[in-house]
C-alpha cells in the first residue's frame, strides 16, 4: 500500500488563497456599492427638502405681493378681493384663493414633478382641509411652534417626512404661513367678519392659521 503524501501548508494556503480573494473582492464592491447609494439616497433627499423650501417660499412670496399689490390696492379704491370675485365685478380672488389657484396650475404644468397648495385645520374651504395622516401630524408639529401672544416674530420651522406614494418615494413637506392671517385682517370683508361676531370673534380669526403643502417627487424605486 502506497501512501500520498500530504500537502505541505504553502500548498493548502495557495488552494484557498482563490476563493478568499473572489470573496473578499465581493464584500468590498458590496460595501462600496452600498455606501454609494445611501451617499446619493441622502443627496436626492436632500435636495427634495430644498425644492420643497424653494417651492413653499415662492409660493408664499407671490401670495405676498398680490395681497399688498393687488388686493390692497383694489381695496384703497373701493373694491378688493372678494370671495365671490367671479360674480362681483371690479373684484378680484382671496389671497388664500390666488394661492390654490397658483397650486392647480403648478401641478398642471410641473409634470407631475411637485405639487403644493394650501391648507389648513378649520378646513375653512373644502379643499383646504386636512386629509391624511401627514397633514394632521405636521399640522400638530407646526402647532407646537405656535404662540398665543409671541414677544417677536415666530421662528417657524418647516415639518416633512418621506412617504411612498403611488409606489414612488416622495417628500411630504408643510410649512407655516405666517403672514395668512394678516392679510386676512388687512381685507375688509375680514373686517366685517370680525366684527359681526364680536371680540371672541376676532380673537379666533386671529388664531386660524394657515400652511403650505410642498410635494416634491424625490425618486422612483
Amino acid at each position: 500500500m502506497i501512501l500520498a503524501p500530504l500537502p505541505l501548508a504553502s500548498e493548502r494556503f495557495r488552494y484557498w488563497l482563490l476563493p478568499a480573494f473572489v470573496i473578499t473582492l465581493a464584500l468590498v464592491v458590496l460595501s462600496t456599492y452600498l455606501v454609494l447609494a445611501d451617499a446619493q439616497r441622502r443627496i436626492i433627499d436632500y435636495e427634495a427638502v430644498k425644492i420643497a423650501e424653494v417651492v413653499a417660499r415662492q409660493a408664499l412670496a407671490a401670495r405676498t405681493v398680490y395681497t399688498s399689490e393687488v388686493a390692497d390696492k383694489l381695496a384703497r379704491e373701493g373694491t378688493g378681493a372678494n370671495e365671490y370675485s367671479d360674480k362681483t365685478p371690479g373684484h378680484v380672488p382671496l389671497p388664500a384663493q390666488f394661492l390654490k389657484l397658483t397650486g392647480r396650475e403648478a401641478v398642471r404644468t410641473s409634470e407631475g414633478l411637485y405639487s403644493y397648495r394650501p391648507l389648513s385645520k378649520w378646513n375653512l374651504e373644502p379643499t383646504q382641509g386636512l386629509v391624511d395622516e401627514f397633514q394632521r401630524w405636521g399640522w400638530n408639529q407646526l402647532e407646537v411652534q405656535d404662540q398665543v401672544v409671541p414677544e417677536r416674530p415666530i421662528d417657524w420651522q418647516a415639518v416633512w417626512r418621506f412617504e411612498t406614494v403611488n409606489e414612488t418615494r416622495t417628500l411630504r413637506y408643510l410649512r407655516a404661513d405666517p403672514a395668512s392671517t394678516m392679510a386676512c385682517v388687512n381685507l375688509p370683508q375680514c373686517h366685517r367678519a370680525a366684527a359681526a361676531g364680536g371680540g371672541h370673534a376676532r380673537q379666533r380669526w386671529r388664531g386660524r392659521r394657515q400652511a403650505v403643502a410642498a410635494t416634491p417627487v424625490a425618486r422612483r424605486h
